[in-house]
């Protein structure tokens, strides 16, 4: 150990941030060599414990220098991160593969917020199924931005065959919010793997042809939300007729006939499962993403809403989980016009209700 200043590492001081040099100027140096990366004890900012503020501060990055409360939990964060990159079997990841199952069943009981924090907790030592069921409960309150589908990838290839990206793949097509930035990324990772690519070809035949089918999980619940989209439907139809027209507002049946047009890609020359190789060894050349438009169209009035919210919530009666990695109905948010009754506040109170296992 050394002062900072006093070291040929003296060069890491020199922040942009005049405070934030202050800072790295005065701490003490615990590290040597490492990857373009530094760890130090700030003196001058101690804790009611007496234990000084610790920082780690790394050249690739992208960040300044990481505060911790104490040289415990820098160390305990370091642990946690080279875990998450070994993977290594034994005790640590058979606890918190445990945790991960207890926080399942946590989030079906209603208990998502307890939830959410084992799951953050599991995730940080790189447990992957635990991502996978913490983005089902952010996109549900509308979080995307929180963890959007980007940060989904990549998860253990064995998970891609799991019946739950068939909900999970038709978000890429929602509106652009919930793949953020990472839209080629998500997609890129989805044509990658057998399963998740022929969900992705069938979309996109389906929306070439101007006929996309979702479907919303077992029969019942799938039938039961489908009828709640004909009526928000109806409403839209009615609303239009409204404004256009004084003649009578179309039938529900005639209004599933106009339900909300997605605008899918032009169709491409999606390769089979089966593609060969692109060289001996290798895996076949995946698509280019397609270039794609968000769902738009016209939003059903507050009323529908309120009365398709109701009908939803007495819907999950009927919902069952596709698999032991499925805690919500995320499919809902692929379908615009649910996307409009399913506020934050209403996907928090989806997630408080207990849901067969």
């Amino acid at each position: 150990m050394a002062w900072l200043r006093d070291t040929d590492d003296a060069y890491w001081a020199e922040a942009p941030e005049e405070e934030e040099a202050a800072v790295l100027a005065r701490t003490l140096r615990l590290s040597l060599a490492g990857d373009a990366s530094i760890l130090l004890l700030d003196p001058d900012d101690v804790g009611s414990d007496g234990e000084w503020a610790a920082y780690s501060l790394s050249s690739w990055s992208g960040m300044g220098p990481e505060r911790f409360d104490s040289f415990e939990a820098l160390m305990r964060d370091l642990y946690a991160g080279f875990h998450a990159l070994r993977q290594p079997v034994g005790e640590t990841r058979d606890a918190w593969d445990a945790e991960v199952e207890r926080a399942r069943v946590l989030a079906l009981d209603g208990e998502f917020d307890e939830a959410e924090t084992v799951l953050a907790a599991a995730q940080e030592f790189g447990r992957d199924r635990a991502r996978l069921l913490r983005f089902q409960l952010w996109i549900m309150q509308a979080n995307w931005y929180k963890l959007p589908l980007s940060h989904l990838m990549p998860v253990d290839p064995a998970l891609f065959d799991d019946p739950v990206f068939a909900e999970i793949v038709p978000l890429v097509y929602a509106d652009p919010g919930y793949a953020h930035h990472g839209d080629d990324y998500v997609a890129g990772h989805l044509r990658g793997h057998p399963r998740t690519r022929d969900l992705i070809y069938a979309l996109d035949r389906q929306g070439a042809a101007g006929a996309v089918t979702l479907r919303f999980g077992v029969p019942e619940f799938d039938q039961a939300v489908k009828d709640i989209i004909a009526g928000l439907a109806a409403d839209v139809a009615e609303q239009a007729a409204i404004r256009s027209d004084p003649s009578p507002a179309p039938t529900a049946t005639n209004a599933k006939l106009i339900m909300t047009v997605m605008s899918w890609p032009a169709p491409r020359d999606h390769p089979p499962t089966s593609a060969p190789a692109t060289a001996a060894g290798s895996e076949p050349a995946p698509a280019p993403a397609p270039e794609r438009a968000p769902m738009r169209g016209p939003a059903p009035s507050t009323k529908a809403c309120d009365v398709a919210w109701r009908a939803v919530m007495d819907a999950m009666r009927l919902w069952r989980p596709v698999s032991d990695n499925h805690i919500a109905p995320v499919v809902l948010l692929a379908e615009p016009l649910l996307q409009a009754v399913i506020t934050q506040g209403r996907g928090r109170e989806l997630l408080s209700v207990p849901r067969r296992r």
